[in-house]
């Protein structure tokens, strides 16, 4: 089992909070609010995802579902009925990034045309997969805490979720050059590892 997954130092603690913090005053500042009942579009999970790709999912459900979901739902003041669906589910989906973040990093430092696409195509997937269960999951609180119907359940999520997914591509993938030099500068435990496995698997092809 990598134990860099769940092993926390003080600069991981330092940079987690910081993106956590970073992504609240986004949520904050810079959203664009849908309806009376919460969902907007905004890309104040931007931070999110970049310490999934940076630390793996565990740490990133950490930040994301823990940290940055219970933080805004007490902000939002929407109750801590919400929680469950709408932030610890929602936002603690974006841990599963994690998964992706070192084939991520590895295509994006890679200088040609195809490992750029696959960067791409992975942040996508990444994405996607954050959506689709915070659609589902905002649903059942609909439902559950709302007590909307399925289908005006769904029409709601609709509004804002595809959209902010979009938002998140555009950001991510701008962003790609800059996160590759700074994990190459400052790499974390998590993708420390990796170097290692390519470092030692060069030289046993060298060999």
């Amino acid at each position: 089992m990598d134990k860099s997954l769940f092993k926390f130092s003080v600069r991981d603690i330092c940079e987690i909070a910081m993106m956590c913090a970073l992504g609240i005053a986004i949520d904050s500042l810079f959203n664009f609010h849908i309806g009376e009942n919460g969902g907007s579009i905004s890309f104040s999970c931007v931070p999110l995802f970049i310490v999934s790709y940076r630390h793996g999912w565990f740490k990133g459900f950490i930040a994301s579902g823990i940290v940055f979901g219970f933080i805004t739902c007490v902000l939002d003041g929407w109750g801590l009925a919400c929680y469950p669906f709408d932030y610890l589910i929602a936002f603690g989906s974006i841990g599963i990034a994690g998964l992706f973040g070192k084939k991520i990093y590895k295509y994006v430092g890679q200088d040609n045309v195809k490992s750029k696409l696959m960067a791409l195509i992975l942040i996508l997937i990444t994405v996607l997969i954050h959506g689709a269960i915070r659609f589902v999951s905002s649903t059942v609180s609909s439902v559950v805490i709302w007590h909307k119907s399925l289908i005006e359940g769904i029409a709601y999520q609709a509004t804002y979720v595809p959209a902010t997914c979009a938002v998140l591509v555009v950001f991510l993938y701008v962003l790609l050059p800059a996160l590759s030099a700074v994990s190459k500068q400052y790499p974390t435990t998590y993708l420390q590892e990796e170097k290692q496995l390519e470092k030692e698997e060069k030289e046993q092809i060298n060999e």
